[in-house]
């Protein structure tokens, strides 16, 4: 099979009726369209074979039937439409959930799967629904043991407010420069580009952390206790060979000009005891503050640590002000208040106006009527 760039795209479509001009100008460009809230019945499955005679489908209906009255319009669904003549072979996997629908696809002897989720909105209350729709997407992906797996569509996240904070707070920082300050320009980006390496390491470490302490059923203090055992071999084994790394002035500051002086450090905290007292807290809490996030990520999910502990920023600004390590501008202030909103958007924590339900016929006037009905 010719060799052939796959392109793939997804769109919350709202009633595919309605929007099915919109998705035959997809069918154009894209090789795979992963579509949500199709509002589609169970038997109206096979209108998606409507689009394009080009294209193949699979799709399922969140729409319960079993009543056999509707009430309101159609919700929910998802679909999944792939160009026929494309990929050696297509197969639809199996799922109960309505929320995803799933193939796998062999294209140049290569297969890999492609998932179409609609998940619940970001609220505590959907959080079983949340895991559910997860639960079934990584048995899907555990079944067929593929090597590339797509998850396309619309997750229902919007942490935009706490990535707008955190962006805001950072600039700050970059536009008042503290009075004194030598530094130029180019370490501020170093220092800002190490942060977001460092930042991508640690989002790594909390999909892997979520993978195997929920995956294998591991008690939080047993993770924190094994992770505690690898970091502390790797960063002695670091510290034997950064004791003979020369580095440049601007990485150390220690008499022998290496990266790091283990020897004189423990020389420092023997003379010190303010700074064994505070290495020893700092150990105490790091150790709690692993465990209590860890925690986190079993109970609920890595994305939802993660946003939690966006709020230490504001505990580590407050300090620095109280003991004068730090000048105070106003834009930290906007930063923050975004901070705070964003994290509470996405717990569900901000309160909305709601229409009121109707209320309910009294019992007595429904019984009247039903008297007057037989008269």
């Amino acid at each position: 099979m010719e060799q052939h760039n796959i392109k793939l795209t997804t769109f919350n479509c709202k009633s595919v009726k309605r929007s099915i001009n919109y998705v035959k100008q997809l069918c154009k460009f894209y090789d795979i369209i992963a579509l949500q809230e199709t509002w589609l019945l169970p038997n109206e499955i096979s209108y998606l074979g409507n689009i394009s005679s080009d294209y193949s489908f699979t799709g399922t209906s969140a729409v319960d039937t079993s009543s056999g009255m509707l009430k309101g319009r159609p919700y929910g669904g998802v679909a999944l439409l792939w160009r026929s003549n494309l990929f050696q072979s297509v197969s639809v996997l199996q799922c109960s959930n309505p929320r995803v629908c799933a193939v796998k696809i062999v294209s140049n002897d290569r297969p890999f799967i492609v998932v179409c989720v609609y998940m619940p909105t970001d609220c505590t209350d959907n959080l079983p629904e949340f895991t559910d729709c997860l639960s079934a997407v990584s048995a899907i992906v555990d079944e067929c043991e593929v090597e590339s797996v797509y998850i396309l569509g619309d997750f229902n996240a919007h942490p935009a407010g706490v990535i707008l904070g955190l962006v805001i707070v950072g600039s700050t920082d970059a536009i008042f420069r503290e009075p004194g300050e030598t530094k130029g320009p180019n370490s501020l980006i170093t220092g800002d580009l190490l942060i977001i390496v460092a930042q991508v390491i640690t989002s790594c470490q909390m999909v892997y952390e979520e993978k195997y302490v929920r995956g294998l059923n591991i008690p939080p203090l047993q993770a924190v206790g094994w992770e505690g055992v690898f970091g502390f071999s790797v960063l002695s084994a670091l510290l034997v060979v950064f004791y003979w790394t020369p580095a440049p002035p601007h990485f150390g500051h220690n008499a022998r000009g290496t990266v790091e002086d283990a020897v004189d450090g423990l020389v420092q905290i023997g003379n010190n005891p303010v700074l064994l007292v505070a290495i020893l807290g700092t150990i105490v809490s790091i150790a709690f503050f692993n465990f209590a996030g860890i925690s986190v990520t079993k109970e609920m999910s890595a994305t939802t640590r993660m946003v939690l502990d966006s709020v230490r920023t504001l505990v580590i600004w407050m300090v620095s002000l109280a003991v004068r390590w730090q000048v105070f501008h106003w834009p930290h202030l906007l930063g923050f208040a975004v901070l705070i909103y964003g994290m509470a958007e996405y717990n569900a924590l901000v309160p909305r106006c709601r229409r009121a339900p109707a209320p309910a016929p009294a019992p007595d006037s429904a019984a009247a009527d039903d008297d007057h009905e037989e008269a």
